[in-house]
């Protein structure tokens, strides 16, 4: 029953302007006080309209912060990135793709993955999860490319936040 109102509670987010997460948390916690008040006076009818609205406002909240985190501006100049590999290189016709997850200035993961594709060489192939990776190119977020075959909308569905090539000097092993 309350998936219902979790998916409306999306479908109405994606398509309104974006909330501040402030906003919908203080919403959140009203409907939450409504709903315990209502258990105390035991009225049945202003329980469930609290409990899905309550999951209908956790809806919005839950894809308005999947949406922040996938969705980034990277600006249209290159820049120096660090990232921790993810997973295996995975090869294609022509490139490597590295699933990464980038890292701050301090080594923290921010939690932004981008796919960085690196030419065909042998030294892709001693690389593993966990090694660190600094990169310097231009990411192309999603939605950039202007591609109609829709796979922005599947690197989006994935979480991912970024695609780019680069040169084989354009990037090294760290760790």
């Amino acid at each position: 029953r309350l998936a219902f109102p979790f998916i409306c509670g999306i479908i109405v987010s994606k398509s309104l302007c974006e909330i501040p997460l402030l906003v919908m948390l203080a919403v959140a916690l009203a409907l939450w006080l409504l709903l315990c008040i209502s258990l105390r006076i035991r009225s049945s009818v202003p329980c469930s309209l609290c409990i899905i609205s309550l999951a209908f406002v956790l809806g919005m909240t839950d894809y308005g912060q999947y949406d922040k985190s996938v969705r980034i501006d990277w600006g249209r100049e290159r820049s120096i990135y660090a990232g921790i590999l993810q997973d295996c290189p995975v090869v294609r016709n022509r490139s490597f793709l590295l699933k990464i997850r980038l890292a701050d200035r301090n080594g923290k993961v921010n939690g932004s993955e981008v796919y960085l594709y690196v030419p065909k060489t042998d030294s892709v192939l001693s690389l593993r999860p966990g090694d660190v990776l600094c990169f310097n190119g231009r990411i192309n977020g999603t939605g950039d490319s202007g591609d109609d075959s829709g796979y922005d909308s599947y690197l989006y569905g994935k979480g991912v936040s970024g695609t780019l090539w680069v040169n084989l000097s354009d990037w090294h092993k760290l760790t």
